[in-house]
């Protein structure tokens, strides 16, 4: 899709493709990201990479501007239990910002969503006047062979401060308490995910639990992507933090019952998580 105006939420990232028992899936916080805040009902834009300059039909409502790549950055998932083995199969060209239509400069909400250092970590600093959310994921990765393990995170101390919002999950740090313990005193807000266990937040010194409701999970892929994207558009609206965890953490535990971009959250799953929600803390 050709940009057309500024739109109100913007993410960057790559598109990757996720080989699963069902077949090749198009994912990556990019795609659940940008489908997520278009369903938050968000003029939604999205920076990243694909094999033509058309994305698929699912993003034709969401303006974009592609960099063409022969093939893109492809994972494979294993889960067991609550963890997940992760090969990283494939790896493209980083993007380059430099592609970012003017028009998209003052976008409100900017999400930084790498995935395997496919994006410059100065690059956050870029949009001073922006809310900027900062899924670092893609930052703190290394493989070993094909596997994909966790990469020492200090080298990025000097780049959370430009986020008004940080989201990692316990698997992002290697289980490491003494790594979020700093992160958070560091950071503005950090917020981190615990698969079913939900998500803990920590602001201004203290740290909040959002508990997530018991649920059969299907496929868990993606859930972090939409907790991210649904706590920084409820942030930047002037949620306090737990509350906004709170929605997040229910709306991403909705997403766990389908498969790939199907989990996206429904209109009625939205309406429900806000007045529900926004009613008990009233």
């Amino acid at each position: 899709m050709i940009p057309s105006n500024q739109p109100e939420y913007l993410c960057i990232g790559h598109l990757t493709i996720d080989k699963t028992s069902a077949g090749d899936k198009i994912g990556g916080t990019a795609a659940y990201a940008s489908l997520t805040a278009q369903a938050m009902g968000l003029d939604t834009a999205l920076y990243t990479t694909y094999t033509k300059s058309q994305l698929p039909s699912f993003f034709s409502t969401i303006q974009s501007k592609v960099q063409i790549e022969t093939s893109l950055m492809t994972f494979e998932n294993i889960y067991h239990e609550e963890k997940r083995t992760q090969h990283l199969l494939h790896t493209c060209n980083p993007l380059q910002l430099s592609g970012i239509p003017s028009q998209w400069s003052d976008t409100p909400i900017i999400h930084f969503g790498p995935i395997f250092h496919d994006i410059a970590p100065e690059s956050v600093s870029h949009f001073p006047n922006a809310f900027i959310g900062m899924t670092p994921q893609g930052w703190l990765r290394t493989v070993e062979g094909q596997i994909v393990r966790p990469k020492p995170w200090n080298w990025l101390r000097n780049f959370l401060p430009y986020a008004d919002a940080v989201v990692i999950s316990v698997e992002d740090v290697g289980y490491d308490e003494d790594a979020i313990r700093t992160m958070a005193s560091i950071s503005r807000i950090l917020a981190v995910t615990e698969g079913f266990y939900g998500a803990r937040i920590y602001h201004d010194g203290t740290m909040y639990r959002c508990h997530a409701p018991e649920l059969t999970e299907l496929d868990p892929t993606g859930a972090g992507d939409i907790f991210a994207t649904i706590f920084f558009i409820m942030l930047h609206r002037g949620t306090s933090p737990h509350l906004a965890g709170q929605i997040a953490t229910r709306l991403a535990s909705f997403s766990v019952l389908r498969r790939g971009l199907e989990s996206i959250p429904t209109a009625y799953e939205i309406d429900q998580a806000l007045e529900q929600l926004t009613q008990a803390r009233n």
